[in-house]
């Protein structure tokens, strides 16, 4: 076999590997095209081609650098960014935005419990890291790059832009608008971004509330929230199997029917439920508007607040769901 049909098969190999890593790791892209389109939302799509465009032309860029220690240094992050993401579609079939970095920096206590319940998705995204750090390591590299002065210089910083440029949305968006975008690159924007507003610490002090309260209609009111389960197990009507004492109090409860949970994990449905939060502006409101408790002391009621998540977690009665002793359980 003569070097140029072995140079041949080499770059089949990688430019396939490479191909095959992104269409696994990036799933939502084509139902986000097709949204897009749909909808018309021509500005949002030029730019959702722009940064696939450029994350692309990137990530070949990168694979090809003449250096093999260059390679691998952008072969770790990459990878594990498209490891992450990967793994975090496998557990929850979804995409994770800024709001899941978040929570994985407030669960950090719980990795070894996540690990046990999720080692299967854990050892499958280990796997796409290994095949990711391969397909970028291997050669060959470009002859291009090797022999052209300026390439070496600026090659090796390419991938900065992609995750500037995705960051760069997400803050636009206030939080949002990482959806489908290059897993490649995406988990690293999300992280710096939540790393800067967690150090920064820039958020709007929480507004009073401005409704005047009127006569309680009761001496107290018992707000129980559950978890991991659906409406109907905890259902008001007459005959529920599952919780009859509840329906047979009926009378007594105000019943809103069911809700939509505001996240998929009980850490940010909890927090988002207590901060009173409004979806079309969430972002914001979840650090602006009135918490629940302060709606309730200003109706005249005083605030307690029971935790039983604690006592099954191997956690000594830590704080959970966002909770911090500087802030108070009542909000």
């Amino acid at each position: 076999m003569g070097p140029l049909m072995k140079r041949g098969i080499l770059l089949t190999l990688k430019c396939g590997l490479l191909l095959l890593l992104v269409l696994i790791t990036n799933q939502g892209f084509g139902d986000r095209l097709r949204v897009l389109v749909s909808d018309q939302r021509l500005l949002s799509l030029a730019i959702f081609i722009f940064i696939w465009m450029i994350s692309v032309a990137t990530l070949l860029v990168i694979a090809f650098l003449p250096g093999i220690a260059v390679r691998a240094l952008w072969a770790i992050p990459l990878g594990i960014a498209s490891a992450a993401g990967y793994g975090y579609y496998i557990v929850q079939g979804a995409e994770f935005t800024i709001f899941d970095v978040l929570n994985f920096w407030v669960s950090s206590d719980d990795a070894g419990n996540a690990y046990n319940y999720f080692s299967d998705a854990i050892r499958s995204a280990a796997f796409i890291f290994v095949l990711f750090v391969v397909a970028i390591v291997m050669p060959p590299s470009s002859r291009t790059l090797r022999h052209t002065l300026k390439a070496r210089y600026w090659s090796p910083l390419l991938p900065v832009l992609p995750v500037l440029l995705i960051a760069g949305v997400v803050v636009m968006r206030d939080g949002k608008g990482s959806q489908a975008l290059p897993m490649q690159f995406s988990p690293i924007s999300l992280s710096a971004v939540a790393a800067y507003k967690i150090k920064a610490g820039t958020f709007k002090e929480r507004q009073r509330v401005s409704m005047t309260a009127g006569t309680p209609l009761s001496r107290a009111i018992v707000l129980v929230v559950d978890e991991s389960i659906r409406a109907d197990f905890i259902s008001l009507e007459e005959g529920n199997p599952v919780s009859p004492e509840l329906a047979s109090l009926r009378d007594h409860w105000v019943n809103f029917g069911p809700a939509v949970s505001a996240g998929n994990c009980s850490y940010l449905s909890n927090a988002l439920l207590r901060f009173m939060a409004d979806r079309r502006y969430l972002v914001e409101t979840v650090h602006t508007s009135p918490t629940i408790w302060d709606y309730a002391r200003e109706a005249g009621y005083r605030t307690l607040f029971i935790d039983a998540q604690p006592t099954f977690q191997d956690v000594y009665g830590k704080l959970q769901n966002l909770i911090t002793p500087a802030r108070g359980a009542a909000g």
